[in-house]
Formats: C-alpha cells, sequence, structure tokens
C-alpha cells in the first residue's frame, strides 16, 4: 500500500480522483488485515466467550462489539472473565480495566465516550493478567530480559506518576514505549502494558506488527493461545 500511494502522488491524477484512489486503497488495505485478524483465531472449542451483563449507553455499542469479536477469536477461554461490565468513564477519551484486584465487585472497562475500538481491544487485555497470573509472571519476565541494562525512564501518556518504561526498539519498531510499563503495588507487579499494547497492535495491523516487532508480536500470540513462546 505504501508504494501504491508513493505511484499515486507522482501521478497526475485530480484531485477528486486522488481522493478515491486512495480511498479504493484504504479500503483494500482494511480488508487484508481483517483477513490477517481471521487468520490469528482459534480453535472454535478454544476461544473465549464473553457475556456484557451491563453497557453504559454512552459506551459506543458498535465498537465494543468489534473489540469483543476479535478478542474471543484470538484469546483462550481460560484467559477472560466470562461476565464483564462496561462503564462511561463521564469522559470523552481515557480508559482503563477494573476488577476485584482492585477494588470494584465486577470485572470489566470504565472508557470514554469517543475512543476507538483499538482502545477497547487494549482493556480487554489487561483481563488476561488480573485473571491469570502465570500470564502476567510470563509479561514481567519478557520485559524485564527485553530490557536488559537499559535504565527507566519516566513514562509518557499515563496518569500514573509512578510509570517508568525504557526505550528499547519500541518507537523505531512502530509501537511506543508505553508498552514498556510494569506497574507495581505495594512492591508488587499488579499489571504490565505488555499484552495489552500486544493485542491492540494485533487488531490494528497484524502483518505490519509481526514485521516490525517479531519478538513482541510472538509473545503476545503465545501468551493470547494459552502456550509457551
Amino acid at each position: 500500500n505504501e508504494a501504491a500511494l508513493a505511484t499515486l502522488r507522482a501521478s497526475n491524477l485530480s484531485g477528486l480522483a486522488m481522493a478515491e484512489a486512495k480511498d479504493a486503497l484504504g479500503l483494500e488495505k482494511e480488508a487484508l488485515i481483517e483477513k490477517a485478524r481471521l487468520a490469528l483465531a482459534l480453535p472454535k472449542g478454544q476461544q473465549c466467550k464473553v457475556k456484557f451483563d451491563l453497557v453504559d449507553p454512552e459506551v459506543d455499542p458498535v465498537k465494543l462489539a468489534k473489540a469483543q469479536e476479535f478478542i474471543e477469536r484470538v484469546v483462550h477461554r481460560d484467559l477472560m472473565p466470562p461476565v464483564m461490565q462496561a462503564r462511561w468513564n463521564g469522559r470523552l477519551d481515557g480508559g482503563n480495566y477494573t476488577s476485584p484486584n482492585y477494588g470494584t465487585p465486577w470485572h470489566g472497562m470504565e472508557i470514554g465516550s469517543m475512543l476507538p475500538v483499538k482502545t477497547f481491544v487494549h482493556e480487554f487485555g489487561h483481563a488476561i493478567e488480573d485473571l491469570h497470573a502465570p500470564s502476567l509472571q510470563r509479561s514481567v519476565k519478557m520485559l524485564t530480559v527485553r530490557r536488559g541494562a537499559e535504565p527507566l525512564k519516566q513514562a509518557s501518556n499515563t496518569i500514573h506518576s509512578s510509570d517508568q518504561t525504557f526505550d528499547d526498539e519500541w518507537v523505531s519498531r512502530k509501537g511506543m514505549t508505553y508498552a514498556g510499563i510494569i506497574r507495581y503495588h505495594q512492591g508488587r507487579p499488579i499489571h504490565t502494558e505488555a499484552v495489552s499494547m500486544g493485542l491492540e497492535r494485533m487488531f490494528v495491523d497484524p502483518m505490519e506488527f509481526r514485521r516490525e516487532d517479531p519478538d513482541h508480536f510472538n509473545f503476545t500470540l503465545a501468551l493470547a493461545r494459552k502456550r509457551k513462546p
């Protein structure tokens, strides 16, 4: 698609024709992405199934359903709570996962009313580490090994002032340093951003994710499938 766009830019198409050609390329790319998402699906008997017993009217049901469909295809049935809630956080943006481990009697997400589908996917991802302690341990180990001796730095784009991450090659691999966060409570890790960001990238474009950061892609896929890396 990038090569096709470069060819378009070098052409003498009119503004309208150029816009129509770009739209056609966008649809073609989205079709390829959806085909790649389908290729990641677990066998039916291993796929998770999530039921929502509460969805606030401010939460976009179409975006939630699209994210849920993706998660139910790629995440193992043992790694997702069977019943969740999706509550509005009173804002346009922002999202977080919550559960009894975080002080609420329910599992689910508190989310803004104008967020894209990938953010819903991201919040689903946090449920895996929350529900399945071995997954959290694997995430912490992966990030620790990936970081090596690299120094920690203050994380950006986070509401938690204590969040730290590391540069690694996240950005050069078309990701975000946010993926390197391990969040602690009373000295012990409670969740990371490795799985949530991995699933987010896998939803947005699994082909690009696999090409640009195969280690993170393979880790995310194996963990979501409840398999060894």
